[in-house]
Formats: structure tokens, C-alpha cells, sequence
């Protein structure tokens, strides 16, 4: 069956859908009259863990009051989505004006559903004042979500999942890379014990990886299923151009046409950060001031590092004695190249010091247009290999990662 035909298919199904509402009848034991229930989703910022905070300034899609411990909340959606279902003081003025407000995350459709909560404290704050005991996703488990296809299979994903997810996050929050609160015990780790972490974190990464791709293989008609894959292809220049393409036909048949729709629109702009692209040039500019293209100071024989940084950056630095460790490692057969993103020269080379034993360049803020638009530089540090022909052959954000994939290079 054609990826055309699998499509259509799927959108005369949403047709149907589109000619009925979503209706949720819900239950909160122990709670007040003083409660309001609220529904907030946004297409383009879906979360499948823990709160997505870009939707703070969103106008609810609905509300309702608590009533007697129930609750009726109706409303329409264009397609199935993540939407959170949001439990707040009905005297706020809105529900981040509430610091106690709580949350459960579902696959939103237009559908019948059920949410039971027999104690909304069990589950977790909108706004993180605390450091939890348990994984966001382990505390939504304390509602029960039901009612809808795409809901049930997404429950389906959450039980697949949660367990890898949960030991995950509590690494994490160890490094303290959640959006929790980390405490003084947290941040002051000797280095020894974070550069452990963080390989344990690595690990089990990659396990969730591993159960998110066999998910997404065995229900690519699952709508978690192909925002579980739009997921990975957020990271540039970690996935390859048969990547993009099996995705387009993979999902020809997804629950979420419009999702699907918007894939394929956006096709041209992944094409630009595929693995194996010939890097873009930059224009820099050197420690003693002189203007450098980045094209001059890559090496045609040795493999690249280039390491976008900046001086305020504090995970840039903590970064850089790991980084000058895999220099010294393979020196004479890697090239490492900083590349500062600071606004300020003055404070960029106040910020060198002897232990950055690589080239040192800044772009200025006139000429930074290439580094989002054709290296997709979200955050920092970002490092990217680059081979001796100028193909960029992987990006991370993650040091050690780094080395471990230097090492799998230099042992082919």
C-alpha cells in the first residue's frame, strides 16, 4: 500500500473525528469545592516528560470547577495531542499563579474519557519547587487516565517506558539536569563521581532509546508514536537523510494527520541539519583580532572538534578538562576548535586560560546567523566532529559522549 493511499486513509478516519467534541468526566477524592480544572496543549511544544513551561502564557484550551469531588470538561481539538490536565485553586488568577498546582499529562482526542485522582498531592507540581522523590512520570501513575484510543495507547507507551524513564531521571536529578531544584549536595559531587553519572545517565539513555525505537517500530499508527520519533529528529546532525525518509513512510498511516502533515511540510528544513552534511563556513575572528573563516583552520587529515562555548556558560567550562583530556589522547590526529559565542570580546579572552591548548576564535554577533541556521545551535556547549573531507558526522552536548564516539572513529 502506497504512502499516499495509507495517508488518506488516515485522514478520512480524522475527518470523522473532527465531527465530534472531546468530554472528560473526572473524579478528585479530598479536595475542596475551591478547585478548578484546567486543559492546556500546545501543537508545537508537545512534552511527553514532565511540564513544558513554553506553556505558561497559553490561554487554556478549557476549564471547569470542582464540584461535590467531580468535574465535566469539554472541548475540541484539530487532532490527537499532548495536553496537560491541570488541578489549581480556583481564586488564582491563573494556574502559575498557583505554586501548589498539579498536573497529569494525556494524549488528548475527541473523545470520551475518564481521570480519576484519589489524592492530587501524589502528583507533580506544575512549577518545581522541590526536588520529588519520584520521576514526574512516576507521579502521574497517582491519576488514572482512560477513555479514547490514542489515550489507551499512550498508556501503553507510559507502562512500556516509565520504569528506564524513572532511573533515568533520578540520575539526572543527581546531576542535577531536571527542572527540579537540585540541593547543595547535588551540585558539590567531586568530579570523579559526576564523570560516573554521567556515564551511568549515558546508559540508561540509551535504554530508553532503545525501548522508545522498538515502541515506535512495533505501532508506527500510535500518535505518542510519532512524536516519540519527531523527538529524535530535534538533535542536528544526529540523524541521516534514509532517516527522514523511512519517517515519511513509516507514518504515512499515523493517528495524527496534522502532525504527520507538518512533517512533511518541514522535510526541507530537517534536510538541512542531515549526518554526513559539508559543514557551513563562519566568520571569526581571531585571538589577536584578525578575521578568520572557519573553512581555514579545519585540518584536511585529522579529525575536527569544534566546540561552540561561551565565557558565562558555567556547563562550557566544566566541560573543557575533559575536552583538553581528549586532546591529549589523540593529539596529532584530532583538530579542536573553540568557538566562543560571547558578545563581549574583552570577556571572551579574559575567559582563555592555559589549559585550552587548542585554536581560539569568537563569532561576533553580526556574523552568528550561520550557527542556528545551519549548525542548530540551540544551546551550549555544542560540539561537533567534523571528519577531514568537512562532512559533520555528529553533534552532542555531552562531552563524554563525545569521546566515546572519538573512540569508536579511531578504532575503525
Amino acid at each position: 500500500m502506497t504512502r499516499l493511499m495509507l495517508f488518506f486513509m488516515a485522514l478520512l478516519i480524522s475527518c470523522a473525528a473532527e465531527c465530534r467534541d472531546f468530554n472528560i468526566k473526572g473524579s478528585v477524592g479530598s479536595v475542596a469545592d475551591s478547585m478548578k480544572v484546567v486543559i492546556c496543549y500546545d501543537i508545537d511544544v508537545p512534552e511527553y516528560y514532565g511540564f513544558n513551561r513554553l506553556l505558561l502564557g497559553k490561554q487554556p484550551l478549557a476549564e471547569a470547577l470542582v464540584k461535590d469531588g467531580t468535574f465535566e470538561i469539554s472541548g475540541h481539538v484539530d487532532g490527537p495531542a499532548l495536553a496537560y490536565i491541570i488541578f489549581c485553586d480556583a481564586r488564582a488568577a491563573s494556574f502559575f499563579n498557583d505554586r501548589d498546582a498539579r498536573y497529569v499529562t494525556v494524549m488528548l482526542d475527541n473523545a470520551d474519557m475518564s481521570v480519576v485522582v484519589d489524592d492530587v498531592t501524589r502528583l507533580p507540581r506544575v512549577m518545581n519547587y522541590d526536588e520529588p522523590e519520584v520521576s514526574p512520570m512516576m507521579s502521574e501513575t497517582a491519576a488514572v487516565v482512560s477513555g479514547g484510543t490514542e489515550q489507551n495507547r499512550y498508556n501503553e507507551w507510559r507502562d512500556a517506558v516509565m520504569a528506564a524513564e524513572d532511573r533515568l531521571w533520578h540520575t539526572e536529578s543527581l546531576l542535577g539536569a531536571t527542572n527540579h531544584v537540585v540541593s547543595n549536595d547535588a551540585v558539590e559531587r567531586p568530579q570523579s563521581e559526576l564523570d560516573s553519572l554521567k556515564v551511568i545517565a549515558s546508559e540508561q539513555r540509551k535504554t530508553v532509546e532503545r525501548i522508545n525505537d522498538d515502541f515506535i517500530n512495533a505501532h508506527p499508527e500510535y500518535a505518542i508514536s510519532l512524536i516519540l520519533q519527531l523527538k529524535k529528529l530535534e538533535y542536528p546532525y544526529c540523524y541521516t537523510k534514509d532517516m527522514l525518509e523511512s519517517t515519511a513512510d513509516k507514518f504515512a498511516g499515523n493517528a495524527d494527520t496534522l502532525r504527520y502533515k507538518r512533517f512533511l511540510a518541514d522535510m526541507p528544513r530537517y534536510m538541512k541539519f542531515v549526518k554526513g552534511r559539508h559543514f557551513a563556513d563562519l566568520r571569526m575572528v581571531s585571538t589577536s583580532g584578525e578575521d578568520v573563516n572557519l573553512e581555514s583552520v579545519l585540518s584536511r587529515d585529522k579529525v575536527n572538534i569544534v566546540d561552540f562555548w561561551a565565557s558565562w556558560c558555567g556547563p562550557c567550562r566544566a566541560g573543557m578538562p575533559r575536552l583538553r583530556d581528549i586532546k591529549d589522547k589523540y593529539e596529532g590526529r584530532i583538530n579542536v576548535i573553540g568557538v566562543s559565542l560571547d558578545d563581549d570580546g574583552d570577556k571572551w579572552l579574559t575567559a582563555l586560560d592555559d589549559m585550552m591548548t587548542w585554536k581560539q576564535f569568537r563569532v561576533r554577533t553580526e556574523n552568528a546567523g550561520p550557527v542556528d541556521s545551519e549548525y542548530g545551535v540551540a544551546d551550549i556547549p555544542s560540539y561537533f566532529i567534523i571528519s577531514p573531507t568537512g562532512e559533520v558526522i555528529y553533534k552532542s552536548s555531552n562531552i563524554i559522549e563525545v569521546g566515546r564516539k572519538l573512540e569508536s572513529i579511531m578504532n575503525d
